[in-house]
């Protein structure tokens, strides 16, 4: 190897534009001051990263390790092992009145995770989806990457912070993504009037 060679600069990695367009995470910058402010004595509530204020409980941690100690260190399908997807579908079944197949469960790292992958699928570049508010902060630069525009349809103290079937029907345009006469109407006795 020659001395150039030796001492040139490493490649320059370049982010995507779309990368490059978001925002820092609020998110983030909240949990700093937090931290900030607890480290100054502070007494702070810490509400921003949505991580419990208790240990993983002991016997979730006992099956962990007997789980890597029988071998369950290898990679997992896509949608998660089937057995965990079959006692997902039980438990949905017999405790929630939801029936379902394994077949129709992916097992994700978190509810962020799940929402981003989804959006990532279905979201193209100028498609409008629609979040009602108040809502998580990361939903917005979520649908910014995918190249979507973020509708945010505010919710009222006076209504539980639930928006009404006129601002929903209000909010739909050509452009935002999903069919408004299927998906919504179950969508929508779930999420907004339940």
């Amino acid at each position: 190897m020659n001395a150039a060679a030796e001492t040139a600069a490493p490649p320059t990695l370049q982010i995507s534009r779309r990368a490059d367009r978001l925002k820092p995470s609020a998110t983030l910058a909240a949990a700093a001051k937090v931290k900030a402010l607890q480290a100054a004595g502070r007494i702070v509530h810490d509400f921003t990263t949505g991580e419990p204020d208790f240990d993983t409980p002991l016997f979730i941690k006992e099956a962990a390790i007997q789980a890597l100690a029988g071998g369950m260190t290898k990679y997992q399908p896509v949608p998660g092992p089937l057995d965990a997807r079959q006692a997902i579908a039980a438990k949905l079944a017999r405790e929630n009145g939801i029936t379902c197949t394994p077949e129709q469960i992916v097992i994700t790292s978190g509810g962020k995770a799940a929402v981003y992958l989804a959006l990532q699928a279905l979201v193209d570049e100028g498609d409008e989806v629609i979040i009602p508010t108040p809502a998580w902060v990361s939903y917005r630069p979520m649908v910014e990457l995918c190249g979507g525009r973020a509708i945010e349809v505010p919710g009222s103290a006076r209504n539980d912070f639930k928006i009404t079937p006129e601002q929903l029907a209000g909010a739909i345009t050509p452009r935002t993504r999903f069919d408004h006469q299927q998906p919504f109407q179950s969508l929508w006795h779930d999420v907004c009037a339940g």
